[in-house]
């Protein structure tokens, strides 16, 4: 994730006075360029509801600047070589659910959640322990979401909100909350986000971008 930053050149989060994308936007494509094999210009757009204006300039910077992606027949594109080896490594720090039902109930006021964790080195669970919560979900707010929740797994794969350090998830969620390990298989130190917003795809961007900011703390740039 800090490699595609830097390739990237860009800043978490957008700047939205110059930019209608943001670095978020960059690796959601990427991984749906992974999930799909291939998509047209267009699709991606409303995937991602850029303009065609901003749309045209995010494709050119995704393929001539970056050489993430390679024009296709039919006006179809896919991964390059570069593109599938940065996605690679991008999964293996990163894991991200759209949308996951047994926080339904838990989430008030919005719609939509999106659910993802940071996967971090041994030994990083003291650092991930002294995050900000109410930094990340600054970033979150930034980038379209409208709350965070942060989780940290501790020591024989249990949970610890970040924010509140008596809460008993195992209770909160009765036993649904085990399905977290066996979504994610996280270890100790490992950084568990949720985000809350009013579309699908701001949660998304809101989870993403709160996760590189999330590891840039945790490793430094």
């Amino acid at each position: 994730m800090l490699r595609l930053k830097a390739e990237y050149g860009g800043t978490i989060p957008r700047d939205k006075v110059r930019a209608a994308f943001s670095l978020a936007h960059v690796l959601y494509a990427l991984l749906l360029f992974d999930i799909h094999g291939k998509l047209g210009r267009l699709r991606l757009g409303r995937m991602l509801d850029l303009g065609m204006g901003s749309l045209q300039t995010f494709m050119r910077r995704l393929k001539n600047e970056l050489g993430y992606i390679a024009a296709m027949p039919r006006k179809a594109h896919h991964l390059t070589d570069k593109g599938n080896k940065l996605v690679d490594d991008i999964k293996q720090e990163f894991t991200l659910i759209s949308h996951l039902p047994v926080f339904d109930n838990f989430m008030i006021g919005e719609k939509f959640n999106a659910i993802g964790c940071v996967s971090l080195p041994p030994g990083s669970c003291q650092a991930t322990l002294e995050l900000d919560p109410l930094e990340l979900r600054t970033v979150a707010l930034e980038n379209g979401g409208t709350g965070l929740i942060s989780i940290v797994a501790t020591a024989q794969n249990s949970l610890k909100f970040l924010s509140a350090e008596n809460l008993d998830l195992q209770k909160l969620f009765k036993k649904e909350w085990v399905r977290l390990h066996e979504i994610f298989q996280y270890t100790q130190g490992d950084l568990i986000l949720i985000a809350m917003a009013p579309t699908q795809l701001d949660a998304r961007l809101a989870l993403i971008s709160s996760a590189m900011t999330a590891r840039e703390m945790i490793l430094g740039a």
